[in-house]
């Protein structure tokens, strides 16, 4: 359904159909990514590898997830323009 609303903001639809990552996701991966950094740091301070590896892999776990969000949602504007060319609709006249 175009233009729902489910109140969470990684279901919410934009107008153009398309899965859109709420900000709250957003700011969660960020949130890993920069605990990732953390455990990281600590771990070469400490000289403890087996924490710094966890580190680097909880900020690449971040890093993927936004990206993939990304991804998702040029794919889903990508897909929505090339229904529109097709069935003539500009995104103005909805």
């Amino acid at each position: 359904m175009i233009g729902a609303r489910t109140g969470n903001p990684r279901y919410d639809r934009t107008e153009g159909g398309t899965e859109t990552m709420g900000a709250f996701d957003k700011a969660k991966d960020q949130a890993e990514q920069m605990k990732g950094r953390a455990k990281e740091k600590v771990g070469d301070a400490t000289d403890n590898e087996s924490l710094a590896n966890e580190g680097r892999a909880d900020e690449l776990k971040g890093k993927a997830k936004e990206e993939w969000y990304d991804l998702k949602e040029k794919a889903g504007d990508k897909l929505h323009d090339a229904k529109e060319r097709m069935t003539g609709k500009d995104r103005d006249e909805r």
